[in-house]
């Protein structure tokens, strides 16, 4: 199973050491099939509904991105928004069963 997972970050405060701030990131949706290349090609359609640059696009993709979960590469970023602020970036990852909803993260404990 292939998955196109949107990803939101979010702004975590943390005031220990006179306070930094550190991003969280959240999955807020996701499409899915079996078929890799039925994935690839709504990546256009799905990075359009989230207003997203696509950045890994081209003829061949589906080959590409064949090779590198053959690697174990587990998610590739397909689609992004980028943002000089900590929390503030948003992006469209193609994953595998193994890795869908592994770039989630949020409040950890100060060490």
């Amino acid at each position: 199973m292939y998955y196109l997972t949107y990803y939101e970050e979010y702004p975590i405060y943390e005031p220990a050491e006179g306070g930094y701030y550190y991003s969280g990131c959240n999955a807020v949706e996701w499409a899915y099939d079996e078929n890799m290349d039925d994935v690839i090609n709504y990546i256009p359609k799905f990075a359009e509904k989230f207003d997203l640059e696509i950045v890994k696009f081209h003829e061949g993709v589906a080959e590409y991105f064949r090779e590198c979960f053959d690697e174990d590469f587990g998610s590739i970023i397909v689609a992004i928004e980028k943002s000089k602020y900590i929390g503030d970036e948003r992006y469209i990852c193609i994953e595998n069963d193994t890795d869908f909803k592994s770039r989630e993260s949020g409040w950890h404990p100060y060490e």
